[in-house]
């Protein structure tokens, strides 16, 4: 009743003031959906929607779909109706998901044209199935709709639309033609898709050297590909991985219910084998700076436990611009107090990537005399594990007491003088290990996790 109030009381004004009647007005309405491989239905959201003239294929109006699916749109209607066709492309304001270069869009429309009269509402809602390639690119559109949302948030301004080819012959983000390509076999991984975007997004904002080859899981880059590009894939990898699931944790994905999306794993379904990493785990495939597992878990884990912002990891990358992980583990420790930093050194210890001590154990008392204090050098594999060191020791109230001379063994026991200045009327003494490599070019220092000594 209220629409139709409005639209007479629209029309009596339009006569009063042009002298005429108004035109009259119609509706369309519906949901535009992605049908997933489970057969489950999905929102279209944030997508243009076309009502055309069946006829002439002229747009009459425009709408855009919501976080439902759902679109209205509301047209002025001649005298003895109209008949429209619903479309809808395949893009959003952050890609352009086409078949080929030079190829329009992939798209939707309704088959059937409908008749929409004076002041009666039609409703046409369109499903993407899932077995048509111009269908399933929805599932590839929706990812990447919202992994440039969360783009622009991040970098408080939208990017320009990527153009994306799917099915393509390979999965890739080319930085030369700057176009991402996916495989028909990805069309349902989002991790992939926003792992892909990642590349692009790193390409704009000088986050790495997008550095391409062949890489694997658990692999020391720097021991196939030498050191300076070994360090630089590792992080030009494992940094995209960071974002896509970091992304999708963030925008709370996981209440779409669209399987694999949101949680704290990174998942390929349809490769010869199913790659499934938890970003949390530590394991046997975290192996050091020029390992991409080490590099994606740890910054995860900055985000997910160590409770890090996404905006603020965001800002030091990108006032960094980091080509290797030793750039981005200064950016991110720029500035940073105790005990932060310790819980920060203790992320990169646990995945291999800084040194961990081992002795003394965490918590024992004091010795009258000075012990050996030793190490675990972690970094990476033979000439890439770290090879220059420092001991710290800090008091209870996280002040210096005393570094060490630099090491170039992974142990270290302090003169009698020195133990005597570390330990005098102190009641607990910390301590620490900062470790770089010295092949070129250097990396580090990181620094580890920090352990206690007791009065």
């Amino acid at each position: 009743m209220n629409g139709w109030l409005r639209l007479v009381l629209l029309g009596t004004a339009g006569a009063l003031a042009g002298g005429g009647p108004a035109a009259a007005a119609g509706r369309v309405d519906g949901h535009i959906r992605w049908t997933h491989r489970n057969g489950t239905k999905y929102a279209v959201t944030g997508a243009a929607v076309d009502i055309q003239n069946a006829d002439t294929k002229q747009s009459v109006a425009t709408a855009t779909t919501d976080r439902d699916g759902k679109y209205r749109a509301d047209f002025p209607v001649p005298p003895g109706g109209v008949r429209v066709l619903v479309r809808v492309d395949c893009v959003c304001p952050g890609a352009k998901i086409a078949p080929a270069p030079g190829k329009p869009a992939h798209f939707l429309t309704s088959r059937t044209p409908v008749d929409v009269a004076d002041d009666t509402v039609a409703t046409v809602d369109l499903t993407a199935t899932n077995t048509r390639d111009n269908h399933t690119a929805f599932s590839v559109r929706e990812a990447l709709h919202h992994a440039s949302t969360y783009a622009g948030r991040l970098g408080k301004a939208s990017l320009p639309p990527v153009r994306v080819y799917y099915p393509s012959t390979d999965t890739q983000y080319d930085p030369a033609l700057n176009q991402l390509e996916f495989l028909q076999s990805d069309r349902w991984d989002w991790d992939v898709i926003f792992h892909e975007y990642g590349h692009y997004l790193a390409k704009k904002y000088d986050l790495t050297d997008c550095v391409t080859g062949d890489h694997q899981l658990g692999q020391n880059l720097a021991d196939s590909l030498g050191k300076k590009k070994g360090t630089r894939m590792a992080w030009s990898e494992g940094w995209p991985t960071f974002f896509s699931v970091s992304a999708q944790r963030a925008m709370n994905l996981a209440a779409l219910g669209i399987p694999y999306v949101g949680d704290t794993r990174y998942t390929d379904t349809e490769e010869s084998y199913i790659y499934d990493v938890d970003l949390t785990l530590r394991d046997g495939y975290s192996t050091g700076e020029d390992n991409e597992t080490s590099v994606q878990r740890a910054f995860f884990c900055l985000y997910h436990e160590f409770r890090l912002a996404d905006d603020a990891i965001w800002a030091a990358l990108v006032d960094a611009t980091p080509k290797t992980l030793s750039d981005a583990w200064a950016a991110v420790a720029k500035g940073r107090k105790e005990p932060d930093l310790a819980r920060l050194g203790q992320i990169f210890t646990d995945f291999r990537i800084a040194s961990a001590p081992t002795d003394p154990a965490d918590g024992v008392k004091l010795p009258p005399h000075p012990p050996t204090f030793k190490w675990t050098p972690n970094g990476g594999k033979g000439d890439y594990s770290h090879d220059r060191f420092n001991v710290v020791f800090i008091d209870a109230q996280c002040q210096p007491v005393l570094t060490s001379n630099q090491l170039t063994t992974p142990e270290y026991k302090p003169t009698t003088a020195e133990w005597t200045t570390i330990t005098a009327g102190r009641t607990d003494v910390l301590w620490y290990v900062l470790s770089a490599n010295s092949k070129n070019p250097s990396t580090g220092p990181y620094r580890s996790g920090w352990r206690k000594l007791a009065r």
